[in-house]
């Protein structure tokens, strides 16, 4: 019997990073961990890795071999070898660290009634980032619920108002942990090969249970294979991301559209990325690049009121979408 069962997906060209990876899963002092590696069809196979822990590490890997699908299906990979006695189901980035402690946290969370979902602050160096602070001081105060004003461990009183705002700084795969019971009813959308992370938090948002947070420390971020390094504006991943975004955004709102207040959020939301999307087509405009228009053409399909958003914008910035 396991009681954590770990899911990585692995696609990396550096050595040792999967390695590392595994090591701060083993150094976590829990009873019985069993580790799901889903090489990806990496151009690093995951074995030259795995190799080098101890035989006692490797017995309780789980290596998965597959073609190249994306992140996105080696972790529904993952989540379909489950055991039938897991208990609890954690997320690592192969490049990423976790730090003392995580799990032990993690358990003392979520063996308490209804709460399914558990995550800690994600910390990365200010080169990477803007700098991730600690959870409670990016998250509205409304939606912090704590037992005392000292303890770093609170209660999101909302799930779903949480995603409405800047998740995006606080909920990270790599620090979050949910309950067997919720990975058995969540997966991920293999069509989102961007925004992925956000559409699976609302998916496990619209099921019951309560999340915890806490402030302490779960992970560090690596920097291996990851496609936000050096993206600029004019990237059409840059654009792409905005439009996946959108899409959960519309879904979160559709499970959501009895609550005024969420849906006012999400429009504001949606406002933003519509926003984001067309900066991010002038700049390319700018740079002498073509428009993403079949990008474009996806975008309105989901989101019509963006035909609109750009004739105004035009109309107001005259030449703004026109090469300098």
């Amino acid at each position: 019997m396991a009681e954590f069962e770990v899911i990585i997906p692995y696609f990396q060209r550096k050595p040792g990073l999967l390695a590392r990876a595994l090591e701060s899963v083993f150094a976590q002092g829990v009873d019985s961990v069993r580790v799901h590696v889903v090489d990806d069809g990496s151009p690093r196979s995951a074995r030259l890795d795995i190799a080098a822990l101890p035989l006692d590490q490797v017995s309780a890997i789980n290596l998965i071999e597959q073609a190249n699908a994306g992140a996105t299906a080696a972790r529904n990979r993952g989540l379909a070898e489950l055991s039938p006695d897991a208990q609890f189901v954690a997320f690592l980035d192969s490049d990423d660290v976790w730090q003392a402690n995580h799990l032990k946290r993690a358990r003392e969370a979520l063996k308490a009634p209804d709460i399914s979902l558990f995550f800690d602050r994600m910390a990365a160096e200010k080169s990477f980032a803007e700098g991730y602070e600690r959870p409670s001081k990016q998250i509205d105060p409304d939606l912090i619920d704590r037992k005392t004003k000292s303890s770093p461990t609170f209660e999101i009183s909302d799930p779903v108002k949480l995603l409405c705002g800047d998740w995006y700084r606080v909920l990270h795969l790599s620090v979050t942990v949910i309950s067997a019971s919720l990975a058995r009813r969540v997966h991920f959308d293999e069509a989102f090969r961007l925004a992925e992370d956000f559409e699976f938090y609302g998916r496990c948002a619209s099921q019951s249970g309560r999340w915890i947070a806490d402030d302490r420390i779960g992970a560090r971020r690596g920097t291996g294979e990851n496609l936000w390094h050096g993206t600029q504006t004019t990237d059409t991943r840059y654009a792409r991301e905005k439009y996946f975004t959108m899409r959960a955004l519309k879904r979160l709102k559709a499970r959501n559209g009895a609550n005024p207040d969420v849906v006012e959020q999400i429009d504001e939301r949606l406002a933003l990325y519509r926003d984001q999307f067309y900066w991010s087509q002038r700049d390319k405009m700018r740079a002498g690049s073509m428009l993403d228009l079949g990008l474009v053409m996806q975008f309105v399909a989901y989101d019509p009121a963006l035909l609109k958003f750009f004739a105004q914008k035009v109309t107001s910035r005259g030449q703004a979408v026109r090469p300098s």
